[in-house]
């Protein structure tokens, strides 16, 4: 792999049901009438959740009478993820995956060559058959292969408090060179940005630095070779590892310092934006599906796109933006886990009686629910994000901006955002602004039907062409050349 042969983990910047955020010790219990000519091998499936389609594969090892085991995501980039409490009893299995957020676990049953049985986690359970048949994978024919016409160079520098590590690619030919930082959405992104078998960091830095522009691209804190921890991190902290990273772009002798600028995709954008308020370092600004509005405006509008792809009708919408907006305000207004939960709870009460189930689920799942969702509120990188409003910062930028969406896109709708950057930066005077939407292009910038989440994995393309070659000539136009005007 570029940039190294080190494993390295990679996030999702949307709520899937793994998160993988790290893998732990195998923990076994004495296996009871099992059957290890039955279970023992490896085993597949594919785990239908809402908004994804998450394929895992399971590997069962017995053992001295004790069985183990691990478990691989592939499309989260995800290996060797250890199981724990492994049994197996008659033609039953269970087992648990360790050290994953919300106890996922399996419980299944061998029938006729398959286990069938149901994943839960976080209080939610879904159906999942097993089977012996080799996991088939979407072929991603834009991932870049080596050889390559560049030179690569493993890097770190200090950002704060922790250690920033990643992959810097430089053209061929004489420099300096024209030089931009990518910055990933949110999730615990590795340096390639690798998402559902999909790594588009690393296609753009292939892409841009072909075309005679330096890349840097970096793990995210706690991804790869970074230390840190991202959800105890900030947007502002994030903003902060980004400017230490352009310096270090800044003081390299093949790269002029004075065309150094930033790129960051959805999260990342907002990141970009912070980075660069007010800063004269920063040559150029490249947002790619960034919000342009407050946290809570874009969580609303999220809701009520997605709800709408679901097939909800006006009122049900209606219900469910307000419902999300409380939730959502009383994050960005710093609210105890108590207030939350009450509101949390709330929420699921009127989502069952919507929905006709006239009743809430058990208690257990209930809380499980809760529980699950209150860490995610209440982390510092979540409550940031739905606090962060990058109207302000946008005003005191008087860089060049390339603000670019997808008509497709239901997690940050470009008729929302694109609009209001636009406007942010011209009434501050910023006389370089171009924004574009690219029709049939989805949050991830791919050729797609819906637009819809769940599409991502099996969509082949990783970044539609036509978002790379606006990419690239637009920074090409404005500081391809030595002595470029900013």
């Amino acid at each position: 792999m570029p940039g190294g042969t080190r494993r390295r983990r990679a996030g999702v910047r949307f709520m899937l049901l793994l998160s993988v955020l790290g893998t732990g010790l195998f923990c076994p219990v004495p296996a009871l009438g099992q059957r290890p000519a039955d279970f023992a091998g490896d085993w597949s499936g594919t785990l239908a959740v809402p908004g994804a389609e998450i394929p895992l594969v399971v590997h069962l090892v017995h053992e001295g009478g004790r069985w183990s085991g691990t478990a691989d995501s592939p499309m989260q980039g995800a290996a060797g993820l250890s199981l724990a409490r492994v049994r197996v009893q008659g033609a039953s299995l269970e087992f648990a995956l360790a050290n994953i957020p919300g106890e996922p676990r399996f419980q299944g049953e061998l029938r006729a060559g398959s286990i069938h049985g149901t994943f839960s986690q976080s209080g939610q359970t879904f159906p999942l058959i097993l089977s012996r048949q080799k996991l088939e994978l979407p072929q991603r024919p834009q991932e870049p292969k080596p050889p390559f016409p560049y030179r690569e160079e493993e890097v770190v520098c200090a950002g704060g408090d922790v250690t920033l590590a990643g992959t810097l690619t430089i053209p061929e030919g004489e420099g300096p060179f024209p030089a931009v930082l990518l910055l990933s959405g949110s999730g615990a992104q590795n340096r390639d940005g690798e998402i559902l078998g999909h790594k588009p960091i690393l296609v753009l830095a292939d892409d841009l630095t072909r075309a005679g522009i330096a890349v840097l691209r970096m793990d995210d804190r706690g991804v790869g070779g970074s230390t840190g921890r991202l959800g105890r991190s900030t947007l502002e902290d994030l903003a902060g590892d980004a400017n230490a990273a352009a310096r270090l772009l800044r003081r390299r002798p093949e790269i002029d310092p004075a065309r150094v600028g930033l790129l960051g995709q959805s999260q990342g954008g907002l990141v970009a934006i912070l980075a660069a308020q007010g800063s004269d370092s920063v040559a150029f600004v490249v947002l790619l599906a960034s919000p342009g509005v407050s946290g809570v405006e874009l969580m609303v509008r999220q809701t009520e796109m997605l709800a709408a792809a679901a097939g909800d009708g006006p009122a049900d919408i209606r219900r469910k933006a307000k419902s999300q907006e409380g939730i959502m305000k009383l994050v960005a207004a710093g609210a105890d886990s108590a207030a939350l939960h009450a509101e949390l709870r709330k929420a699921l009460r009127a989502e069952a009686m919507a929905t006709g189930e006239g009743r809430l689920p058990a208690d257990a799942d209930l809380e499980a629910r809760i529980r699950s969702e209150l860490r995610t509120l209440r982390s510092p990188i979540y409550v940031s994000l739905v606090a962060s409003d990058p109207r302000p910062a946008l005003k005191e930028l008087r860089t060049p901006v390339l603000a670019l969406g997808g008509d497709l896109d239901q997690q940050v709708d470009p008729q929302q955002n694109l609009p209001e950057i636009r406007r942010a930066l011209e009434l501050a005077g910023n006389e370089d602004v171009t924004t574009h939407s690219f029709p049939g292009l989805n949050h991830l910038f791919q050729r797609a039907q819906t637009g819809g989440v769940e599409e991502y994995g099996r969509i082949e393309q990783t970044m539609d062409p036509a978002v790379l070659k606006e990419v690239r000539e637009w920074i090409r136009a404005r500081f391809g050349r030595p002595g470029a005007a900013r």
